[in-house]
């Protein structure tokens, strides 16, 4: 079965009870990693925080916290795990999605997100148990309440990004640029639960980026999809036309 990681903070039982019970409801059992609480943190006396002044304490807890999940993958030489924050809700179907990542599907694949908080869009790669399917996002999902990493993405995970510069979600986001091949299930798996605070909440306001115009948006959206495109010919076989040709989907506004 699938090593699973489940973020939570160590006053938090009420959270780490709620994903026992969940998890245990499906037949998996987690290995709860330590998360960091970003208010106890000194920012002054860790240099590695020093690109991360734009970050609430919230983020950069969070996003340490995945930082240290990737390590210890790395470290333990596991090939696959699934990583959950503390604040979700898991479809029923879950289960039957994890057991179709097989290592030989996942054998291009580095990444697959499972959560997603903005509407999903992508082009698809294949169907997978009870209307899931892969879908290769052409646009940000955000969010990273649960997904399934392989041992060699959380080493590239650890590569890329090893200093805190956005949040955590905003930096997978940008996994493409890096040589990563995300992918994500469509509908999500995983999905944030809304009544409770996060062990891990992101509680800073994230500055709005400046929007690019006229050449500069074109060229980096070329860039992008001659990424994707490359990404989209390793997982499917096809090349740069069956990546234009093929429908880019869109699924129903997440919840917020």
């Amino acid at each position: 079965m699938i090593p699973v990681f489940a973020i939570n903070l160590a006053h938090r039982r009420d959270r780490r009870q709620a994903m026992l019970e969940q998890l245990a409801r499906l037949g998996l059992a987690p290995e709860f990693f330590p998360a960091i609480d970003g208010r106890a943190l000194s920012r002054e006396a860790m240099p590695a925080l020093s690109e991360a002044r734009e970050l609430s304490d919230g983020e950069v807890g969070c996003y340490l916290s995945h930082l240290g999940v990737w390590r210890e993958i790395v470290a333990r030489g596991i090939d696959c795990a699934l990583v959950l924050e503390d604040d979700v809700l898991l479809s029923a179907a879950l289960l039957p999605v994890l057991e179709q990542l097989t290592p030989g599907l996942l054998h291009d694949i580095d990444v697959v997100r499972l959560s997603s908080l903005m509407r999903q869009v992508g082009k698809p790669l294949r169907p997978l148990t009870d209307g899931f399917s892969l879908l290769l996002p052409t646009k940000s999902p955000s969010g990273l309440q649960g997904y399934v990493v392989t041992g060699r993405g959380a080493c590239k995970l650890v590569d890329a990004f090893s200093v805190p510069r956005v949040a955590v979600d905003t930096a997978v986001d940008g996994a493409w640029q890096h040589g990563l091949n995300v992918v994500m299930v469509a509908p999500p798996a995983v999905h944030q639960d809304l009544a409770p605070h996060s062990s891990i909440e992101a509680t800073g306001c994230r500055k709005g980026r400046r929007s690019h115009r006229g050449l500069a948006l074109w060229a980096a959206s070329m860039r992008k999809h001659l990424t994707l495109s490359r990404v989209f010919k390793k997982l499917t076989g096809r090349g740069w036309e069956a990546y234009w040709r093929t429908r880019t989907v869109s699924g129903p506004r997440m919840r917020s």
